[in-house]
Formats: C-alpha cells, sequence, structure tokens
C-alpha cells in the first residue's frame, strides 16, 4: 500500500450541510510520512517544519456565495514563514542551537575540517563525535541559519470568494490586508462593534457535528511546545469554530493566538427575503508574557501548567493579564 493511500486510511471524515453551508472535517490519526513532509516543505520553502504535522483539514463553504473557510498546517506554515518573527534566544541557547544543527546541519569547527581534510576521520572517529560545534548565534543569525524556531503563526484561516483568496482582514495586523489585494468581489472582513453572542453560544442545541483537529507540533527539542489545533461545532443553530495557536517556552514566554469564527444560522432563516446571505463573525484574541512578567503580576510560572493549550488557557484566563482584542465582520 502506498504512503498516500495508508495516510487516506488513517483519516477520519466528518461533514453536514445545514442552512446553504457545507462543512467538512479530515482529521489524520498518524503524523504525516516523509513523502508529506517533502510535499510541505517545497511548498513553504523550507527545510524546518514541526516535527508533528498532520494532514488534517477543515473547510467551510457558503453554497450561494462561494465563500469558503479553509484551515490546515501548509496554509499555517506559509504565513508562518513570511511573519519573520523575532527569534527567541532560550537560556541555554547554544545547547539548543547545538541540537538544532545536528538535526538540520551546520558548519564545523575548523579543526574538524583540517581532519577530513588529513583523512584522520577513521582513526579519531570517537573523539570527533564528542567535539563540541562552535556555535555563535549572532553569526548564524547573519547567515540566515537562525530562524523563527517556535513555528509562531498569524494565521486565521484561509478565506476564499470563489476561489479567489481575499485576505486576511484589516484587523490584526497581520497576513494579507484585504486593502492590499486586487480582487473582483466586494466580500471582505471588516472592523465592526458587533460581538460574539455568547447566549448563543452556550445553547444546549443538539450538536450535528464537532470535531477538534491537530495541524501541527512541535515540543521544541525539549524546550516546551508549540502547537496549532482547531475545533468546529454546528448545531442547528449556529457553527462555531476556535483555531488556536499556543506556545510555550519553558522559563521564557509564553504566546497565544486564538481566533474564533462563528455563524448565526438563524439569521438566514428569519430574513424576510429569499437573497439574504449570512454574516460571520471573527474574533482574534492575542496574549503574549515573558516568565518575568508572569511572575510580577502574581501568575504561576510553573511550566507544567503551560504545557496543554487547553489546560493553560484555563489558568490564564483565571489569572487575567494582557490581551489583544480584533472583532470583525463577513457579510456574504
Amino acid at each position: 500500500m502506498s504512503e498516500c493511500a495508508d495516510a487516506l486510511q488513517k483519516s477520519n471524515k466528518k461533514s453536514v450541510s445545514i442552512s446553504g453551508w457545507h462543512v467538512h472535517s479530515t482529521k489524520s490519526n498518524s503524523i504525516m510520512g516523509q513523502r508529506e513532509i517533502t510535499s510541505v516543505e517545497e511548498t513553504v520553502r523550507t527545510k524546518h517544519v514541526p516535527e508533528m504535522m498532520f494532514n488534517s483539514e477543515l473547510r467551510l463553504k457558503h453554497a450561494q456565495s462561494e465563500v469558503e473557510f479553509t484551515f490546515n498546517a501548509t496554509e499555517a506554515l506559509k504565513e508562518w514563514m513570511l511573519a519573520k518573527n523575532e527569534v527567541i534566544k532560550v537560556k541555554n541557547s547554544e545547547r539548543w542551537m547545538q541540537l538544532h544543527l545536528e538535526r538540520y546541519g551546520g558548519k564545523k569547527t575548523e579543526e574538524e575540517e583540517n581532519k577530513r581534510e588529513e583523512g584522520k576521520e577513521k582513526n579519531e572517529e570517537t573523539q570527533s563525535e564528542r567535539t563540541t560545534t562552535v556555535l555563535d548565534i549572532d553569526e548564524l543569525a547573519k547567515e540566515g541559519s537562525s530562524y523563527d524556531w517556535t513555528f509562531t503563526t498569524p494565521y486565521r484561516g484561509t478565506t476564499t470568494v470563489r476561489g479567489e483568496d481575499i485576505g486576511g482582514g484589516e484587523g490584526g495586523g497581520e497576513g494579507v490586508n484585504s486593502s492590499e489585494l486586487n480582487s473582483n468581489t466586494n466580500i471582505r472582513w471588516k472592523p465592526t462593534e458587533e460581538r460574539l453572542d455568547m447566549a448563543l453560544l452556550t445553547r444546549r442545541d443538539p450538536i450535528e457535528l464537532f470535531d477538534e483537529i491537530s495541524l501541527y507540533e512541535s515540543e521544541l527539542d525539549d524546550h516546551g511546545v508549540s502547537s496549532l489545533s482547531v475545533k468546529i461545532r454546528v448545531t442547528e443553530s449556529c457553527w462555531f469554530l476556535l483555531l488556536r495557536f499556543w506556545l510555550c517556552v519553558d522559563g521564557v514566554l509564553i504566546r497565544s493566538r486564538e481566533t474564533r469564527l462563528c455563524c448565526d444560522l438563524r439569521r438566514r432563516r428569519d430574513a424576510t427575503t429569499a437573497k439574504a446571505g449570512a454574516v460571520v463573525l471573527r474574533e482574534t484574541r492575542l496574549r503574549e508574557e515573558t516568565w518575568s512578567q508572569l511572575k510580577d503580576r502574581g501568575a504561576s510560572t510553573d511550566a507544567k501548567q503551560y504545557k496543554d493549550a487547553e489546560a493553560a488557557a484555563s489558568v490564564l484566563l483565571a489569572g487575567g493579564g494582557p490581551v489583544r482584542v480584533v472583532n470583525e465582520k463577513l457579510e456574504i
């Protein structure tokens, strides 16, 4: 059995059509194989990818307007590459860079190169293996070997209309702004004063579809955790999804980027005209704090409490702290 066919067997698919929307989720039960990883590397144009990537995807399509929202690892990593985030240096950064170079390759010391030229590797193989690579993080950065190893992405999903990408919106200052695109559609993400209807989201309606999908994860060479996941819930009243990027670099910082999308399906049914479309609200919550900032405001600095994104979200919600919120609306 081919690797691709085997991957298809290891995935679960769910779908539902309701109030003019078609929702499809594909959840992979195993990490990508080498062929899939190579494909992602070629698409994203980098050899640096998270060690755990999943061939999973969530799609929501509005049939009448052909507006579609897509969430997958490849698109998220494309935006990570474009973001040009500041490189975070951990306390034992030299040790981390050594592990990084062992994984991806890098320059050897001058002494090692001389030994290679003199053909002494066989006689001194054991000693050579023990030789510590000379590391200069600033020099590596100048050479382009340094990159955002936390895989922090500003990704909030891909929004298309009839297959055309309409950008990330004008709010949030991330991704491609709608105003920067040449487009034949007037459908755009726009800032709004409307907020997510919490009463709607907490209704106990029967669930038509629920899924929770991991897109990628990294243990950051034992320096913490980085993950991107998406959850979807569809009821007769609404569909709601949460895209969450979570980062914890032990002893350095935490970073959370949560994007919530919601469509009130009752609006369409209650509309007086057959041409009435839909309204999708998007809320983006951005949080970042260093370990010292957490300590200064009395929040927990126990790394164990921040390993799991769901548990960490509860800890941070209870402890307060600075959060930047962006609210947008897409009228279809």
